[in-house]
C-alpha cells in the first residue's frame, strides 16, 4: 500500500468508499498522544458523529477481503475508520502548535489531495449522471449541495458540515420535504424522483462558503449559462482562470477549528455548573 509521511511518522494511505480515512491509532501517531486518546475523544461525544459520513465500522472480513488495510488474522471485532469532518471533531481538543500543522497537513495533503486525472476532467459540469440547472423553490434562486460541491470543488462531506455548523436553518438554507418537496419537484421538473428530501442553500450561503474556502464558485457570482455548452465552457474558464490561494483555505480551516474549540469549552462549562447542581 502506498504511505504518506506525517510529523516523521509513516501512515498507510486507506480508501473505503470513496474517501480517504484514518484508524484511532494513525491520528494518536500522527500527533504524537498517547495511545487510546482519539479512541477516547470518539467515545466521549459519539452522540455528535454520524455513521456513514464522519465514521465507518467496518468488519475484520470485510478489510481483509477488499484489502483496505492490513491487520492480524486473530482481529474479529469491527474496526473504525474516520473521515476527514470524523478526523476534526476528534481532534477538536487538540489546540498545540504541532497538531495544527499536522491537521493543515492532513486535510490540504491527504484527504482532499486526488489521484492526478486527464486534463479537464474535473472541469466538466456534466458528467457522473450529474446536470446543472436552474432551481428556483416559491421565485427564489436555490442551489442544492450537489450544485454547491460541483462548481467550488468543496467536499460534500464538508459542505453538510458547514451547513449544519455554521448556518441558520430558514434563513441561509431550508430543507424541504413531504407538502414543500411537492411544491419543490412542480417548480422544478428536473428533480430527481428518488428524493425524499432536499436541502437548498440561498445564493448568499453558497458565495459565502466558497469565499470561506477559497475557492470561486462558477455560477452563483456570475451570470447563468443558458445552454449545457455555454455552462461547460463556463465553468472549463473558471476553472482555468481561478489559481488556487491556499492561504484562504488554511484560514478558513483555522476558523473553523477555533470555533470548534469555543463550543467545547462552552460544553464543558455546561458540564460542570450540571456537576456541581
Amino acid at each position: 500500500m502506498d504511505n504518506i509521511t506525517v510529523n516523521n511518522c509513516t501512515v498507510e494511505i486507506r480508501q473505503y468508499n470513496g474517501q480517504k480515512v484514518l484508524t484511532f491509532k494513525d491520528i494518536d501517531l500522527v500527533h504524537g498522544r498517547p495511545e487510546g486518546t482519539a479512541r477516547r475523544n470518539f467515545n466521549a461525544n459519539k452522540e455528535h458523529f454520524i455513521e456513514g459520513e464522519d465514521f465507518f465500522k467496518i468488519c475484520a472480513d470485510e478489510i481483509r477481503t477488499h484489502k483496505i488495510m492490513e491487520i492480524s488474522s486473530k482481529v474479529r471485532e469491527d474496526i473504525t475508520l474516520v473521515t476527514e469532518s470524523g478526523y476534526l471533531m476528534i481532534v477538536k481538543s487538540f489546540t498545540d502548535d504541532l497538531s495544527w500543522d499536522v491537521q493543515r497537513f492532513l486535510v490540504n495533503s491527504y484527504f482532499r489531495a486526488k489521484e492526478e486525472k486527464p486534463k479537464y476532467a474535473q472541469q466538466k459540469v456534466f458528467n457522473d449522471g450529474y446536470e446543472y440547472f436552474d432551481k428556483t423553490f416559491r421565485g427564489e434562486t436555490v442551489y442544492t449541495l450537489a450544485d454547491v460541491e460541483h462548481f467550488s470543488n468543496i467536499s460534500y462531506s464538508n459542505i453538510k458540515y458547514y451547513v449544519r455548523a455554521h448556518f441558520e436553518r430558514n434563513k441561509d438554507y431550508i430543507v424541504v420535504q413531504r407538502g414543500e418537496l411537492h411544491e419543490y419537484k412542480k417548480e422544478n421538473p428536473k428533480t430527481p424522483r428518488a428524493r425524499n428530501a432536499v436541502c437548498l442553500l440561498t445564493p448568499e450561503a453558497f458565495n459565502e462558503m466558497c469565499e470561506l474556502y477559497g475557492t470561486k464558485p462558477g455560477i452563483a457570482q456570475s451570470e447563468k449559462p443558458e445552454t449545457k455548452q455555454e455552462a461547460t465552457q463556463q465553468a472549463m474558464q473558471t476553472t482555468t482562470a481561478a489559481q488556487p490561494d491556499y492561504s484562504k483555505r488554511i484560514t478558513a480551516l483555522t476558523t473553523l477549528m477555533f470555533e470548534m474549540q469555543k463550543d467545547l469549552i462552552a460544553l464543558s462549562e455546561r458540564v460542570n455548573e450540571l456537576e456541581s447542581c
